[in-house]
């Protein structure tokens, strides 16, 4: 019998990190530490019991609470109602001089950010002095932060039509009523503010973001023509032009608006290839070439105006072409990380799969070139950033270039650790290519920063079993499988890994209790069938079960060489020694393995065939990588041993 290598049945797959690489990387990881053994959970703390005493204590504060807020709101409705633009009664000297120590108290304690207790200074000094504007405007900013929104539109309507000439209160209450989506009333404050308050056009722009926000397009257009003829045309009034004209579907205009951008600045690119983007958005290809090549004209390397252009050639089925361009895009500095990420992902996806790249065509092989190629301009370009490796080690990894890519996301994860997708890749790559000590090594680097990632206990775990330490692998895997949810396909990987470990540690119960939980989680494993089966034919135990679970092997693998050889063991333990034999020629016919011509040799001994087991066990241990004591025993004194 073969034993199946460890990750058979777990094979690498090359988990493409597009969301990962459409993240910012950065921010630390908070330290968490991977308990060493299967400690229990602490005890939850105990919630402390209130006496009668404290909770009459608790009612009297919730009430005055109540009371205070009522107290407020009745305040509101008086300055809402009662005190319009009228200045109110004159106050004595020692009215004035309380009013303002408590307005200037409370505007002390707002900026140290303690609203709770401006309000009390502030309500203090309103009640004294009720047609005050600015204490008005002052409680209507903390009621706000307070979350009071009614008091604080109250407060600030009563600021605007007390001292109707400050900007600041119409700016204020206008805030309030679009932070509660009254967009109307928002606007109609803008409006006032326009009226009453001499040199305000300044603030034309605003209003026609809120008329846009009450859906009122024609009023917002007014407002900022009106901001235009005073101040000219700007990049903020042309933009919000052109936004309202694709808004009420009228294109002609929107392209004037970007036009008029345009002269007023003739020397800014982005103007031009925002003029280029709206054509295209629009399928007309040939003005936005047009507006393209002005654009190159300008600036001959820019890089969005390239790949634009690229996005053009390729439509035409220019691909020469297109592919020059993105490569001199990729060559510009100005072309950010993350809109290279973007393109490389596009590459990612058309790429074909590492298994179907074995024999990638011409087409594919040499999309593949320029995506290593523009990878290597992105490393170039910014050898510090992590985004710039993770994206290579994905192109190498669906390239086969397995070895290549590892090195690409350790560079990643030397720049930026707090990735779990990295480092899982990192671990997948290691056991693909039986790196044991690289795998047990970056394992448990990743279990200090992610320990609760079963995945990573079950790698750590497989390290641990290759290296033969197999009391800390059972603790391992064990203490993985608890942490699988809803991931059945890990669980039963975990059960498996448990079955292969105690059969080392000669736990038979355990093991069998594992193989059998993988068995029920997928009946047709064939790395557990395989596996299980061959430790019981060593044993001598429960052969029956055994040939059942191989010829089951067969039925799901009729040609497969490792099942053959299995099912023949089997045979062999049972004393079917004929029918072992023809097993076994037909593995070999499948692959010359030393495990299978060893096998091969016993059982022609056991056939009476003392010649051709020599053989045969002679060219097994040609084939060997590592001695064999019983085998080399056979050899030298030509006879059998178990």
């Amino acid at each position: 019998m073969v034993f199946l290598p460890l990750f058979s049945a777990f094979p690498l797959r090359v988990a493409l990190l597009i969301v990962l690489l459409t993240l910012p990387f950065g921010g630390s990881v908070q330290a968490q530490i991977a308990p060493a053994g299967l400690e229990a959970p602490p005890d939850r703390p105990r919630t402390p019991r209130v006496t009668r005493a404290e909770r009459r204590q608790l009612r009297a504060i919730e009430k005055a609470a109540r009371q205070e807020q009522k107290k407020r709101e009745a305040d509101a409705k008086v300055v809402e109602n009662n005190h319009g633009g009228t200045k109110g009664r004159m106050l004595s000297p020692q009215e004035s001089e309380a009013a303002e120590a408590l307005f200037i108290d409370g505007v002390k304690l707002l900026t140290l950010d303690d609203p709770n207790r401006a309000l009390e200074k502030l309500v203090k000094a309103w009640q004294i002095d009720p047609t005050n504007a600015a204490v008005n405007y002052k409680l209507a900013e903390t009621a706000s932060k307070l979350n009071q929104v009614g008091e604080a539109i109250a407060y600030g309507k009563a600021a605007v039509r007390l001292e109707p000439k400050n900007p600041y209160y119409y700016l204020l209450l206008s805030q309030l009523y679009a932070g509660q989506q009254q967009y109307d009333d928002a606007a109609d404050v803008y409006a006032g503010l326009l009226r009453e308050v001499p040199d305000a056009d300044q603030y034309l722009p605003q209003l026609a973001d809120l008329y846009v926000a009450a859906a009122k397009l024609d009023q917002a257009l007014a407002a900022l023509e009106k901001a235009e003829k005073r101040y000219g045309v700007s990049e903020e009034t042309a933009l919000k032009r052109q936004q309202i004209y694709l808004r009420k579907n009228d294109f002609p205009k929107a392209v004037t608006a970007g036009e008029d951008l345009i002269r007023a600045n003739p020397s800014e690119v982005r103007y031009v290839l925002a003029l280029a983007s709206l054509y295209l958005a629009n399928n007309l290809n040939a003005k936005a070439l047009e507006q393209i090549e002005r654009a190159l004209q300008t600036a001959p390397n820019h890089p969005q105006a390239l790949l634009l252009r690229s996005d053009l050639r390729r439509a035409k089925n220019d691909s020469t072409g297109a592919e020059a361009d993105v490569r001199q895009a990729f060559r510009s500095p100005e072309l950010d990380i993350d809109a290279r990420v973007r393109i490389m992902i596009e590459f990612i996806k058309r790429l074909p799969s590492v298994e179907s790249a074995r024999k990638p065509t011409a087409t594919q092989e040499k999309r593949r070139q320029n995506a290593l190629e523009l990878a290597t301009l992105t490393i170039q370009n910014y050898p510090d950033e992590p985004k710039s490796y993770a994206v290579m080690g994905d192109l190498q990894a669906l390239s086969g270039q397995k070895k290549e890519a590892r090195a690409s996301y350790l560079q990643a994860v030397r720049r930026d650790n707090s990735k779990f997708r990295l480092w899982q890749q990192i671990v997948l790559l290691d056991a693909e290519l039986d790196q044991t000590d690289s795998l047990l090594r970056h394992s448990e680097r990743a279990l200090r920063l992610f320990p609760n990632q079963p995945l990573l206990y079950f790698y750590n775990g497989s390290a641990l079993l290759l290296r033969k330490d197999y009391e800390q692998a059972a603790r391992t895997f064990e203490y993985g499988r608890k942490m699988v949810a809803d991931e059945p396909e890990l669980r039963q990987q975990f059960e498996a890994q448990l079955g292969n470990t105690y059969e080392y540690l000669k736990q038979y119960d355990k093991s069998a209790a594992a193989y059998e939980a993988a068995l029920a989680l997928n009946p047709d494993d064939a790395t557990v069938l395989n596996n299980y089966s061959y430790y019981l034919s060593v044993r001598g135990a429960h052969l029956d079960k055994a040939a059942t679970m191989t010829a089951r092997l067969l039925q799901l693998f009729p040609g497969n060489g490792t099942y053959l050889d299995t099912r023949a063991w089997v045979l062999y333990k049972q004393g079917q020694y004929e029918a072992a034999r023809e097993l076994l020629e037909r593995a070999l016919r499948d692959r010359q393995d030393p495990d299978i011509l060893e096998h091969y040799g016993d059982v022609l001994w056991k056939l009476n065939r003392p010649a051709e087991a020599l053989i045969n066990w002679q060219r097994a241990r040609q084939l060997m990588h590592e001695p064999s004591e019983n085998l080399d025993r056979k050899i030298q004194n030509k006879t059998f041993y178990e």
